[in-house]
């Protein structure tokens, strides 16, 4: 089944899916906001920390870092 379009999407499912995006940290707030349909990302911005808050550079600050053996 392929992916529906960012316009298919509710503005919650939109949303659901960028928090998805900037949690998995591969790409930056710009190009999720461009990739699910929204013309400016200071639109996606606002919309996003009114349901969500914080942005990614706060999520990730909340990871806790993974150890590995030496």
């Amino acid at each position: 089944m392929a992916a529906p379009y960012p316009n298919e999407l509710s503005p919650d499912q939109r949303l659901r899916e960028a928090r998805t995006r900037l949690t998995a940290g591969a790409q930056d707030v710009a190009q999720i906001a461009y990739q699910l349909g929204y013309e400016r990302p200071s639109q996606f911005t606002h919309e996003y920390t009114r349901l969500f808050a914080p942005l990614r550079h706060d999520l990730r600050a909340q990871q806790v870092p993974v150890q590995t053996s030496a």
